[in-house]
């Protein structure tokens, strides 16, 4: 998984750089993490773990944050939401829940990470920041995963887009939805 990830990492670094030289160095990457070490409602995430969204009423724990993840299944990458100590994401029509996983961390610098408003039928903004892979097995050639978010059940939780659709996995379920925000990454101007 890991040389897998490395790998993933090149080529986002290679597409910034062909889509703006000025996006070559990014502010923003992926740490390995796993269940064992993580536990999200007592602040126990990597440094620089990026605030992705948080959970609705009802999950009375002392910190509801949701930080962005990805972990490898069924021969792809897929991007979702961490929250207490697994990355949950939607797949096949299911909640899965991974306990091996990176976490996506923000460092300071002059690059920001923005949420945009986006949708089914709208134009994608650029420089959507890439999560993930779907594997090909349903001829689509891994897929790119973008990270995504949406406002459900009283929160917001991060997933992945995905046939244009963003993608959560929440109370078991895959779940997704036609209206979302896309995860950009913003140079300064």
């Amino acid at each position: 998984m890991k040389k897998i990830l490395q790998v993933l990492g090149v080529m986002f670094a290679f597409t910034c750089f062909i889509s703006s030289p000025a996006l070559a160095q990014t502010q923003f990457g992926w740490t390995a993490t796993n269940s064992d070490a993580v536990d999200t409602t007592i602040g126990k995430v990597p440094a620089g773990a990026y605030h992705a969204g948080e959970n609705g009423p009802g999950e009375y724990v002392p910190d509801d944050s949701l930080y962005a993840c990805r972990g490898e299944y069924q021969n792809s990458v897929q991007p979702g939401k961490l929250w207490k100590s697994w990355c949950h994401i939607g797949w096949g029509g299911k909640e899965v829940l991974l306990n091996e996983y990176e976490v996506l961390v923000t460092e300071p610098g002059n690059m920001t990470l923005s949420w945009l408003p986006s949708g089914t039928g709208e134009p994608k903004p650029e420089n959507l920041v890439y999560g993930g892979y779907n594997d090909d097995s349903e001829g689509y050639g891994g897929y790119p995963l973008d990270l995504c978010r949406v406002a459900y059940n009283g929160g917001v939780h991060p997933g992945k887009l995905w046939k244009d659709m963003c993608h959560i996995g929440w109370g078991g379920k895959e779940r997704y939805f036609d209206n979302y925000e896309v995860l950009t990454l913003k140079a300064p101007v």
